[in-house]
C-alpha cells in the first residue's frame, strides 16, 4: 500500500509540475504569436520611398515648373472656356439641388406613410388587446359563477372539483398576463 501511495503522490507531483511548464509554455507561445503580429504588421506597412528619390522627384519638378514658366506658356484655359465651365457648373449643381430637394420630399412621404401605417396596425393592435381582456374577464366570471350560490351550495362541490375551477381561472390569468407582456 505505501509503494502505491508513494506511486501515487509522485504521479500527482509530475502532473502538477507538467502543467505548470505547459502553462508557462502556453504564456511563451501567446507572446511569440503576439510578437510575430507585430513583425508581419511592419513588414505589409509601406516604405517612405528613399531620400535620394524624393529629392530627384522634387528637383525635376522644379525644372518642370520653371520651363512652363520661361517659355511662356499660357494658361490653356481663356475666358470663353472658363465661362463655359462655369455656366456647365452651374447647372449642374441645380439640377443636382433638384435631384436632391426632390429625394427629401419622397423621403418625407414615406416617412408620413409608414407613420400612417404604424398608427392604423397600433390602432389594430389595441382594439385586438381589448376584446382580449374583454374576453378573459367574460370567462373568469363564468369559471367562479359556478361557485356562487352562498355557503349552503359549496357543501356539494369536492374539493377536487373546487381546485380544478381555480386552477382553470389561474390558466385563464396567466395567459392573460402573457398576452400582456407580448403586446
Amino acid at each position: 500500500k505505501r509503494s502505491f501511495r508513494a506511486t501515487h503522490s509522485l504521479s500527482q507531483a509530475l502532473a502538477a509540475e507538467k502543467t505548470v511548464a505547459t502553462n508557462g509554455h502556453t504564456l511563451y507561445l501567446k507572446e511569440r504569436e503576439k510578437t510575430m503580429g507585430y513583425v508581419e504588421q511592419a513588414r505589409t506597412q509601406p516604405l517612405p520611398p528613399p531620400k535620394s528619390v524624393v529629392k530627384q522627384q522634387t528637383q525635376l519638378s522644379e525644372l518642370r515648373r520653371e520651363t512652363v514658366a520661361d517659355a511662356g506658356i499660357a494658361s490653356p484655359e481663356t475666358k470663353e472656356h472658363k465661362e463655359r465651365r462655369l455656366s456647365r457648373q452651374e447647372v449642374f449643381l441645380a439640377s443636382r439641388k433638384t435631384r436632391h430637394d426632390d429625394a427629401c420630399e419622397a423621403y418625407e412621404r414615406r416617412i408620413d406613410e409608414l407613420a400612417e401605417l404604424s398608427q392604423a396596425i397600433t390602432q389594430e393592435r389595441v382594439l385586438q388587446m381589448r376584446q382580449n381582456m374583454k374576453d378573459t374577464d367574460v370567462q373568469i366570471e363564468q369559471l367562479l359563477h359556478q361557485l356562487e350560490g352562498g355557503f349552503d351550495d359549496l357543501g356539494k362541490w369536492e374539493e377536487p372539483q373546487v381546485k380544478g375551477v381555480l386552477t382553470a381561472v389561474e390558466d385563464v390569468a396567466d395567459a392573460r398576463r402573457a398576452s400582456i407582456s407580448k403586446f
